[in-house]
Formats: structure tokens, sequence, C-alpha cells
């Protein structure tokens, strides 16, 4: 907590057709929203291909949950997702 998270995605290289990589985070409704990696909380993010990166910056309560990395590739939109959530631990 109060920490950076971050989370590398790997995609396969082998996928030449990649047109638009983003992230997206699911809301208090169930639907997810894009993520603006240019709004603080998530400066050092990356969207390049092959290796996007989500950073969520001083992570706290409310950005736990369910993120995901969306792979448009033209003809065809992927995406995979992983739930953070905060771990309080001792020194």
């Amino acid at each position: 907590m109060g920490e950076m998270a971050s989370v590398t995605a790997i995609i396969d290289p082998r996928i030449s057709s990649v047109s638009k990589v983003y992230w997206q985070k699911k809301g208090s409704y169930g639907d997810f929203q894009p993520i603006s990696i240019n709004d603080g909380k998530y400066v050092g993010s990356k969207t390049e291909f092959p290796s996007p990166i989500l950073v969520v910056n001083f992570f706290c309560q409310k950005d736990e949950g369910e993120y995901r990395i969306v792979i448009d590739s033209y003809n065809k939109v992927s995406y995979r997702c992983i739930q953070l959530t905060v771990i309080q631990g001792g020194k």
C-alpha cells in the first residue's frame, strides 16, 4: 500500500497485425473503463508492442480490482485480466 504496482504483459511477437494496445480497469458496475496512461496515477505505463506495462503509482485500497490489457489486431480483439490486491506487510 502506498507503493508502486506494475504488471508487464508479453504479447506473442508472431502477432504481426497488432493495431492498438490499451489498459482498462473494471468499474463498480462491472464494466471495463479505459485507463489514461497520461494520468498521474498511471505515469510510467506503456502500451508498446510486444511488452506493454501497467504502472499504478501510490497503490491504495481504491486501486484494488480487476485490470485487463486489450490487444486489437484489426480482425480480432483479445484481452487478459489480472486482479490487483492490497497486501499489508510488516518490516
